[in-house]
């Protein structure tokens, strides 16, 4: 007989059904979701025996809020995918549990029938007419109807089981199909960003090569201009050399001829002089002559 401690125990204890009915809270503290997904659930001795053969964690058949996949950042389509393979994964899972605890169902009941039956068959041998014999076929037939009615229970478990395969078949349809719309969406998005990214390049090389090629004209533009104002300049001084030296030219013509001509005049002057002497000469000389001749007579 099981301990007052034990029966407590195994109240609190829950199977694989009320486990897959348990909804993990929406926490948004980091520390809390840290704590709560740490936290051990108690099973039934079946259920967390189908659990431990296929090495479950019974926190992974809790239902979890679409919120709860939430995350600073994250796309909405890529929340959702998470919520719907965490789904899926969740009633494998289950299935998967359930299954096993069927089978250890079927098999603990069998070893209490084969132990029903062999307590008969001795009890006849010891004395047919004995009252242990109407006692242990009242416990056989209430063995018998338990066992009837874990089939019919078992029975409406897998026909549950079965639809709610079926209903999985068409979220997986449905839910590839959003996949490669995602995926397509993505695809499109990531061509879209790759093509304006490329524009983007090359309209800055556009820009880059223009304002290349306007700082190398500016600069061909500064270069002419400089040349030209050089040009200029040698130019100007050229025909300052040129008007300069034509003006030493001209004074230095303008000295000689004006040397020439006081030369000329000093010339003429001289021979006025001089022929103004010999007049004067030849009349002195007459004079004197005319005087003698006077003085003869």
């Amino acid at each position: 007989q099981s301990s007052p401690s034990a029966s407590t125990s195994n109240a609190n204890a829950l199977n694989l059904d009320q486990v897959f009915g348990l909804k993990v809270p929406t926490i948004t503290n980091p520390y809390a979701r840290s704590s709560l997904k740490t936290k051990r659930i108690k099973l039934t001795p079946l259920s967390k025996k189908a659990c431990l053969i296929h090495g479950i964690e019974p926190t992974a058949l809790r239902e979890r809020e679409y919120a709860s996949f939430a995350q600073p950042g994250l796309d909405p389509e890529i929340q959702t995918m998470k919520f719907e393979a965490y789904n899926r994964t969740r009633e494998k899972l289950m299935e998967l549990a359930s299954n096993e605890r069927s089978k250890l169902l079927v098999a603990r009941g069998s070893a209490n029938t084969s132990v029903l039956n062999d307590s008969i068959s001795t009890n006849d041998s010891v004395s047919m007419m004995s009252k242990t014999t109407s006692s242990s076929s009242a416990l056989y037939r209430k063995e018998q109807r338990e066992a009837s009615t874990v089939i019919e229970n078992e029975k409406r478990r897998l026909e549950k089981m079965a639809n709610r395969q079926k209903k999985e078949l068409l979220r997986m349809l449905e839910f590839e199909a959003k996949s490669q719309k995602i995926m397509e969406k993505m695809r499109r998005k990531t061509e879209e960003q790759e093509r304006k990214e490329m524009q983007r390049k090359k309209e800055k090389r556009k820009r880059d090569l223009q304002a290349a090629e306007e700082a190398r004209l500016r600069e061909l533009r500064k270069k002419a201009e400089e040349d030209a104002l050089t040009e200029l300049q040698r130019v100007q001084m050229q025909e300052q050399f040129e008007r300069d030296r034509k003006i030493e030219q001209e004074m230095e013509m303008r000295e000689k001829e004006a040397k020439k001509i006081a030369r000329r005049e000093e010339e003429l002057r001289a021979k006025k002089q001089e022929q103004h002497r010999l007049i004067t000469q030849h009349r002195s000389e007459q004079q004197r002559q005319e005087t003698e001749e006077k003085n003869e007579k």
